[in-house]
């Protein structure tokens, strides 16, 4: 079983890594799992509540010296992307009874 770092260590470590985001929290997330636990992403995620897809990306990344581009899905597109006019036409409608104070 593996040593679990102080409660107050944890808490830091929960905090820097809230702050980060991107490429730098994957980075960070891979070197706090590899420094405090051993490399274990699913300990990782029993003792920060992190998630071991990520955890494994960074240490992936981490081993290779390459960074793992994320496919991030684009949702649904947006209404200016479905219908180009609708801010013209909104506009056009609004404007003129529009004021400026």
């Amino acid at each position: 079983m593996y040593s679990r770092p102080e409660a107050k260590m944890i808490v830091t470590i929960k905090d820097a890594a809230k702050k980060l985001k991107g490429e730098a929290k994957c980075s960070f997330e891979a070197q706090v799992t590899h420094n405090y636990c051993h490399g274990s992403a699913r300990f990782a995620k029993t003792l920060l509540g992190w998630k071991p897809a990520t955890i494994q990306k960074g240490l992936a990344e981490k081993e290779s010296g390459l960074i793992i581009v994320a496919h991030r899905s684009t949702g649904r597109p947006s209404a200016l992307q479905l219908y180009p006019s609708l801010e013209t036409d909104i506009r056009a409608i609004v404007d003129p009874t529009s004021q400026a104070n």
